[in-house]
């Protein structure tokens, strides 16, 4: 059975436009995080730069201690039983993030042009 000319034009342009959202994503993720944000609560209690290395724990819960080094910042050591926001290991391109649900604690890397906004629709 071969395939007529219109059936090739609408395959084709539905692989033009997955390489084009497929593309767009690639590039929206792969951008370098400037910044962390980290969330206890769900408010925002420290806003971290990933571009000094550091070790600090937070006020709320010092149980919990971050590690930003080589522009990534990474959960090292949390007291919750799990350990999975230990196990995401570090993270430094805008968009990531990784919680650490027994102890309500929420990080997120974000961009040179993000901010935390918290948006609610109804």
């Amino acid at each position: 059975m071969f395939a007529r000319k219109k059936d090739i034009f609408i395959i084709f342009g539905i692989l033009l436009a997955a390489a084009v959202i497929w593309g767009g994503y690639i590039l929206t993720q792969s951008a370098p995080g400037q910044k962390a944000i980290i969330q206890y609560d769900g408010k925002t209690v420290k806003t971290v730069s990933l571009t000094k290395d550091q070790e600090f724990s937070l006020d709320e819960d010092p149980t919990v201690h971050f590690k930003v080094k080589n522009g990534a910042i990474a959960f090292v050591n949390a007291s919750c039983p799990d350990k999975i926001c230990q196990n995401t290991g570090f993270l430094s391109k805008a968009g990531q993030t990784a919680a650490c649900l027994p102890k309500k604690i929420l990080l997120k890397v974000i961009g040179p042009d993000q901010q935390d906004v918290d948006i609610i629709a109804n």
